[in-house]
């Protein structure tokens, strides 16, 4: 429902693809980790790039804030009608 973290997308032309690498780029490499120091910041130069048009990547989920895809909330909607339990 909320996207997968390992499809990217493009945050300018919008391509989608697979990307399997953990992590997505080596400049993330242990942030997050509550036994790392992450207080560097990290290069914008070193953050995974479109091979397409080489901007900005992201992960291809929905984010707090964000709306999910049209298309995602109908087939939701199309599966809840056929289930016989739905649980959350």
């Amino acid at each position: 429902m909320h996207g997968n973290l390992f499809m990217v997308r493009c945050t300018s032309c919008s391509l989608i693809e697979e990307n399997n690498s953990s992590p997505i780029c080596e400049s993330l490499r242990n942030r997050g980790s509550s036994d790392a120091d992450n207080r560097d910041e990290i290069d914008e130069k070193d953050l995974p790039r479109c091979r397409k048009c080489q901007s900005l990547l992201r992960p291809h989920i929905v984010w707090f804030g964000e709306q999910i895809w049209p298309d995602v909330l109908e087939k939701i909607e199309k599966e809840i009608q056929l289930c016989d339990l739905f649980l959350v």
